[in-house]
Parts: structure tokens; C-alpha cells; sequence
């Protein structure tokens, strides 16, 4: 392949690349490359060169069509790492196919239904909240945080993390700003930084209050029906989860679950409230009966995809090309970071 060319270069500082314009405005700076490319282009951010997939096709061609070819053994995914460890989120390879192989059973259409009722009950009592503040002002942001986090505390542990086990959501928020700081740090992850130290300080005290879930489960294993329990008894050839991938799970299930849930629901809202004959059709469509969900909600889901396609909250991921490739007629160097980011894309 080395006959090809590679991806156009985008324009930037001698030095610094296009680091610092990323950092400043990151969504402008992605509209800016929107303007003048619309397949590949590699961008430096300082040592650093990596190739943007744009186009559809591209981004296919690297989460699906020659998925092996990529790898997440790339910087932020190490920062990830920190606080996740090895979850689905993180993992690459066998050892993500083999957990996910034993987490999907527990996610089937028939378990799903199984939550309906405590989320149902947990948006009528935020609702009931909210009615009683007829004039308040409601931050969104911060309720559907707190409305997600409930959710998957109650769905995972059987417990209202917002309330009784109030610490873990506590632990948990912390490290989420730690970590936000980390990455957006100009030191690369193996300098350390003071924020390390902050870092490394949340996560022991989330992974311990995980780990006394895990163990107080194991030495009075009621019988539960949440997704704990489903993931303690899931088997494969190789047996059950050891006590740290399952941690790695449940911690991966919080952070995926409770965040970009959040923040999809936030600019949902959001939208529905700057367009509110969209927001009449979908308040009709959700006064019909429950026997026809989730195939009588149509609208609902495309209300939450365009959302999810004009403010996703994954906006940028990336991955390491581990040998050559060839995408739409470039050159993709082995040992290169490639960056997909949904919101340029779109």
C-alpha cells in the first residue's frame, strides 16, 4: 500500500499543530474541518498525527468492516482505564468478546421489559418534584443525571444510589470531573500530573464501595433479579466473571449508563422545548396505552435518534490502526491513531 497517498493534512501551528484550537473549541474546530473535507484528513495535535475518518463509509470501514484491523490501545482509553479498568468499554479483542457474550443475556428484549415499572416510577416521582416548583427554573443537565443515575442503581444493585447509597454516586460524579480534567490536560498520560493523585484517590474509594457491593451480595445472596446478580451467575466455557472483571463490568454499566444517557435525554429535552409542535405530537403519541410500546413509539424513537444525530454525546472516540490499511483509496500507517467523531461526521 505504500504506493497510496495519504489522507490531505490539515493546515496548523508549527508547534502545537491544531492541539491548542481543539482545545479552545473543540465542536467549532470540527465544524471548521467540516467546511473543507468530507472523507479523511490527518490532523497533528503537536507529536501526534491522526487520520479523522469523516465520510460514512470510512467510519464503516473501521468499526465494522475491518474492525480487527483497530484497536483502543490509545491514550485515552488508557486514562479510561484508571477509573473502568477493563470493562466492555475498554476492551478490545477476546477478551471483549467473551464479556460481552456473557453480559448480552442479561440486556435480551424480555429482561428489558423487566425495568419498564422502576423507570416509569422514577420519571413520575421526578415529575411530581417538578410540579410542585410550578415556577422554578429546572436545570435538566443536573435532573436527568440524577433520574439516569437512579435508574441504573436500581436496575444494577437494587439500590437508589441518589439516596441510600448516596457515597457511591458521590464517588462516582468525583471521578467523572477528574477525569475530564485529565483529558483535557496538555500532558501526555505517562507525565504526571497533581490531578493524578486526586484521580487515583476517587477511583479507590469507587472501586471499594463497588467491592463491598460485590461482596456483600456473595455472603447474603438474596434473591435479586438485578443486573448484580445476572452477571455473578453468567457462565461460559471458561466459568464466571473473576471478582475484578466483574467489577470493571458493573463500574463500565454505571459510567456508559448514567452519562451519555443523561446528557442524550438533556438535549432532548432541550430540542423538544425549542420546538413544541414536535414536543405536541410526541406527548399524543405517549398518552397511548403501554401494551403497544416500545413498537407504538415511533416518533418517540425518531425524536431521540435526530437528538442523539445533532448532539451526540459521544462525540469523538478513536483507534489504533495495528497494521497498513487502505481507506477510500488513502493510506492508513500502522501504529496510527484514527479519530471518528459522530458529530462531524453528521
Amino acid at each position: 500500500m505504500s504506493h497510496l497517498p495519504l489522507a490531505p493534512r490539515l493546515p496548523g501551528q508549527l508547534i502545537w499543530g491544531s492541539m491548542l484550537e481543539m482545545e479552545r473549541d473543540p465542536l467549532a474546530f470540527l465544524d471548521k474541518i467540516a467546511q473543507d473535507y468530507s472523507r479523511l484528513v490527518r490532523v497533528r495535535f503537536a507529536v501526534i498525527t491522526a487520520t479523522a475518518a469523516i465520510h460514512p463509509h470510512a467510519v464503516e470501514h473501521v468499526l465494522q468492516k475491518n474492525h480487527t484491523n483497530y484497536s483502543k490501545e490509545l491514550f485515552d482509553y488508557k486514562i479510561l482505564r484508571r477509573a473502568l479498568g477493563r470493562g466492555l468499554l475498554t476492551n478490545d479483542g477476546p477478551d471483549w468478546l467473551r464479556q460481552r457474550r456473557m453480559i448480552q443475556p442479561a440486556f435480551q428484549k424480555s429482561r428489558l421489559e423487566q425495568y419498564r415499572t422502576l423507570m416509569s416510577r422514577a420519571v413520575q416521582e421526578m415529575l411530581d418534584r417538578w410540579s410542585a416548583l410550578p415556577d422554578a427554573i429546572v436545570d435538566v443537565g443536573v435532573e436527568m443525571h440524577r433520574l439516569t443515575l437512579r435508574i441504573v442503581g436500581e436496575a444494577l444493585f437494587s439500590l437508589d444510589l441518589t439516596g441510600d447509597a448516596v457515597v457511591f454516586g458521590e464517588a462516582l460524579n468525583r471521578t467523572n470531573e477528574l477525569l475530564a480534567k485529565r483529558f483535557f490536560s496538555k500532558a501526555p498520560p505517562f507525565v504526571p500530573i497533581p490531578n493524578d493523585l486526586r484521580l487515583a484517590f476517587a477511583v479507590r474509594r469507587l472501586r471499594g464501595v463497588v467491592d463491598q457491593m460485590i461482596a456483600g451480595r456473595r455472603s447474603n445472596p438474596e434473591d435479586q433479579d438485578d443486573l448484580l446478580s445476572r452477571l455473578m451467575r453468567a457462565r461460559d466455557e471458561r466459568g464466571a466473571m473473576s471478582a475484578r472483571q466483574l467489577r470493571d463490568e458493573i463500574l463500565t454499566l454505571v459510567a456508559a449508563g448514567h452519562e451519555t444517557t443523561a446528557t442524550a435525554l438533556a438535549w432532548t429535552l432541550v430540542e423538544l422545548a425549542a420546538h413544541p409542535l414536535e414536543r405536541e405530537r410526541l406527548e399524543q403519541e405517549c398518552q397511548k396505552p403501554t401494551e403497544t410500546l416500545p413498537d407504538g413509539v415511533s416518533r418517540t424513537r425518531a425524536v431521540i435518534q435526530e437528538s442523539m444525530r445533532l448532539h451526540p454525546p459521544a462525540w469523538i472516540f478513536s483507534r489504533k490502526a495495528i497494521q497498513e490499511d487502505e481507506i477510500m483509496g488513502h493510506r492508513i500507517p500502522g501504529g496510527s491513531m484514527v479519530l471518528i467523531s459522530p458529530w462531524l461526521t453528521q
